[in-house]
């Protein structure tokens, strides 16, 4: 997060300083990403940093040297992981049938998992924390003839590192199953399928993504990068709102038509899904509820996921 723009915003919003402050502490110290995808595929197969997997109807290749800012692989100036636990994270998804690198293919393997690029550095690291953006790419390629279309529908999970009585990590995370912990992510890690604008103060989003991502053939072309022509390249877009009142102050409008940074369609979706956006108990009529519940919201995704998942199902 750049420290002149959370200057900028706590100057603004004292009487939320410390929950904001709360929140991200908890999530700069705790939470990784990663992304990964399921589709019911046949085969895999693996060829450099590359990854195709195929389905009767289409191909999706995976370019894993393309537009990654830092693998959660890295290393500090010791030697030592800068992400603590991100290897039994990697480890999880390959027990569960993952593709998590480009040396554990296994014969018939159904899934592969690819890490969510993030664009948001905060003290030379890139933490998945309120503020936080970024995007995931992939490509696609029909196997039928005549338009493609494939809906993918957008799940989340997480987590947790488990910890001794002496409160030091022992080496082992489990998954969270708690349904309302993870209906919270639907309402702070945001997907969009469009995302204009040089940098963070000047993004605009389009499209948002609920439940289901559409892909349709017609609406995209095919790329012109080399070995990749018969593909289709998909990019998503993410981002985590800082806080509440940046997101809903920043809501585009259709009567009048006015264009801000998040599509009209959030302001529904907020009002229809409050349980994603807010803690138990929110005054769903008083904007400093709203306000504070968010914020709690955030401060519970990081004390109980340390790493965040998110799965594209073919349908």
């Amino acid at each position: 997060m750049d420290r002149k723009k959370s200057s900028k915003l706590n100057k603004k919003i004292i009487p939320q300083l410390v929950a904001l402050i709360a929140a991200a502490v908890v999530l700069v110290t705790s939470v990784s990403s990663m992304f990964a995808w399921f589709v019911s595929n046949q085969t895999a197969r693996i060829s450099g940093m590359e990854v195709v997997v195929s389905t009767e109807k289409f191909d999706i290749l995976v370019d894993r040297a393309e537009k990654l800012i830092e693998g959660f692989d890295a290393l500090d100036s010791s030697g030592v992981p800068k992400y603590e636990g991100i290897t039994q994270l990697k480890d999880a998804l390959s027990a569960d049938g993952y593709v998590v690198g480009t040396s554990n293919q296994t014969n018939g393997v159904p899934k592969v998992a690819l890490e969510l690029v993030n664009e948001s550095v905060y003290e030379a690291k890139y933490f998945m924390m309120p503020g936080a953006y970024g995007y995931l790419s992939f490509y696609i390629k029909p196997n039928v003839e005549g338009d493609l279309n494939v809906d993918f529908s957008l799940e989340y999970g997480g987590f947790i590192n488990n910890y001794d009585d002496d409160n030091v990590f022992n080496g082992t995370i489990s998954p969270v199953d708690n349904a309302t912990i993870l209906n919270l992510l639907k309402g702070h890690v945001l997907f969009f399928t469009g995302r204009t604008g040089a940098d963070y103060e000047h993004f605009q989003y389009e499209g948002l993504i609920d439940d289901v991502f559409h892909f349709s053939s017609d609406n995209y072309s095919k790329s012109s990068k080399p070995g990749k022509t018969d593909y289709y390249e998909v990019t998503l877009f993410w981002e985590w709102p800082l806080i509440y009142s940046e997101m809903t102050d920043n809501i585009s409008t259709d009567d009048p038509a006015v264009t801000k940074k998040y599509p009209s369609e959030l302001y529904t979706y907020i009002n229809e899904n409050s349980d994603y956006f807010f803690k138990s108990g929110v005054d769903v009529d008083d904007e400093q509820s709203k306000q504070n519940s968010y914020n709690d919201a955030d401060q519970t995704i990081g004390d109980y996921i340390d790493y965040i998942v998110v799965y594209l199902i073919a349908q």
